[in-house]
């Protein structure tokens, strides 16, 4: 049974309307630039924190610390999460990209049989057709690996967490980690603790952006308990 004129322009079949066709679009290019721009300020911190990190347990490591537990199954964990925030920022680009594309074929204007104004859309809805379902494959695609952050993330940070606490802390990671995080003394407060100072800034600097970024990634706006 054929769809009625009026369900097929306003439903879920070609061909779709403009105003349709910006709306729903733009909410994709809201969305997708609002996570993308978080992703990408998360692959920062991340790229800046955790080589220093990895050094630092290694060293940790090779000083025999008991209790300290470093080796390829949380190496590859924390790799893991960057490798989150890397597809999470390719699909929402990804979408960006398409949708805008989609948007393309609205600014096409022609005429029907009655000289009426219609988009290129509306006369070949074969192009309705084409472009849509690859556009819900990337949604579903961008919603897959959003989920994949929210249900995995706080267990990275809280790895990268315990790691980073029982780590030894030499002066050489410290003076790295401050000048990549570019953490600013308080002139006062290292005169009185000496080295013991940056020890704590630059761990609650660290801890402190690890956890923000994964936190925000999982979607619990609430306050991790540093």
């Amino acid at each position: 049974m054929k769809c009625s004129y009026f369900f097929r322009l306003e439903g879920f079949l070609p061909p779709y309307t403009r105003h349709g066709i910006f709306f729903f679009c733009g909410m994709e290019l809201a969305w997708n630039a609002f996570i993308m721009a978080i992703n990408q300020k998360f692959l920062d911190l991340a790229t800046k924190i955790l080589p220093v990190s990895y050094k630092m347990f290694d060293d940790t490591v090779a000083k025999n610390n008991k209790g300290f537990i470093w080796s390829d199954v949380e190496l590859v964990q924390l790799n893991m999460y960057q490798t989150k925030l890397y597809c999470m920022w390719t699909v929402s680009t990804i979408i960006i990209l398409y949708a805008m594309l989609c948007c393309v074929p609205q600014f096409c204007v022609t005429e029907d049989r009655n000289g009426k104004d219609i988009t290129f859309c509306i006369k070949r809805p074969i192009v309705g057709y084409l472009m849509a379902p690859v556009l819900v494959i990337l949604i579903l695609m961008g919603i897959g690996v959003f989920l994949w952050q929210w249900l995995s993330c706080q267990s990275d940070y809280e790895l990268f967490r315990s790691l980073f606490k029982k780590s030894v802390k030499e002066e050489r990671f410290l003076s790295e980690l401050e000048f990549r995080l570019n953490c600013i003394a308080d002139e006062k407060e290292l005169h009185r603790n000496g080295s013991s100072y940056w020890v704590s800034r630059i761990e609650r600097s660290t801890i402190s952006k690890f956890r923000n970024a994964t936190v925000r990634l999982n979607g619990l706006y609430w306050v991790v308990d540093g």
